[in-house]
């Protein structure tokens, strides 16, 4: 189960807006280990977003063969022109959410398909990266594709920062056991979690409910959080 925390939230308001908008892009930013991959998967399981993870070098024939097999058109041995016209058949009018996640792995021929998809097929595109994915448009040819995309995006933007102590307590630490959470403790929790970075609270929690769980205690305390993070590594 994931936790609706208020970015999970604010990412929900923000596919809702851009289904709205005339140009329907938007963009969820943040650097690594914020939480952009636990929100793209709930778009993907509570809104019924066809969600895509790109990797490096993957071909635009490819990135159009995940999002046909994200939606189940039967892709074959269809040419990269025959899946832009299946695509474009059966995108119209349904009022699609596709959500790429990993948008860094993107280059220029996958933003003129993508844009095309939003543009001339009705489809909701939401793209989900880091700021790394601006650097390799800043220059020469590309830089006028980032233009285009960035001009179509607007403020249709959620930019992603890590959790504070509060956020720790409620969203990681409340969720995982039966019992007060006092602001000591969840101080204690975050300052092994390199200020806040989602990725490692959740990985650190689970840690603590193991120890907590073989050890046959009654709740989470101090020194149990720091032999989870000393099980971790150095992520102090």
């Amino acid at each position: 189960m994931t936790i609706e925390t208020n970015d999970i939230k604010r990412a929900v308001q923000l596919v809702n807006t851009t289904a709205k908008a005339d140009e329907r892009v938007g963009r969820i930013i943040g650097n690594p280990g914020t939480g952009k991959t636990t929100i793209t998967k709930y778009l993907e399981r509570e809104m019924g977003a066809v969600r895509v993870a790109p990797w490096k070098d993957i071909s635009a024939k490819a990135l159009l063969q995940l999002v046909c097999r994200g939606i189940g058109i039967h892709v074959g041995m269809l040419s990269k022109d025959n899946l832009i016209l299946r695509l474009s058949e059966f995108l119209r009018g349904q009022n699609m959410v596709v959500v790429i996640d990993e948008c860094n792995h993107l280059n220029w021929k996958h933003l003129e398909l993508l844009r095309y998809l939003s543009d001339e097929c009705e489809a909701t595109l939401i793209l989900s990266g880091t700021k790394l994915f601006e650097e390799q448009f800043t220059c020469g040819r590309s830089s006028i594709y980032l233009e285009q995309l960035t001009g179509r995006i607007g403020t249709k933007q959620l930019a992603l920062s890590p959790m504070n102590v509060k956020e720790i307590a409620g969203y990681v630490l409340k969720p995982n056991f039966n019992h007060e959470i006092s602001k000591e403790l969840a101080k204690h929790f975050y300052q092994y979690t390199q200020r806040g970075n989602w990725r490692i609270a959740n990985a650190l929690v689970v840690q603590c409910a193991r120890i907590v769980r073989e050890g046959e205690l009654s709740e989470l305390t101090e020194e149990v959080i720091s032999t989870a993070a000393s099980t971790l590594g150095s992520i102090k």
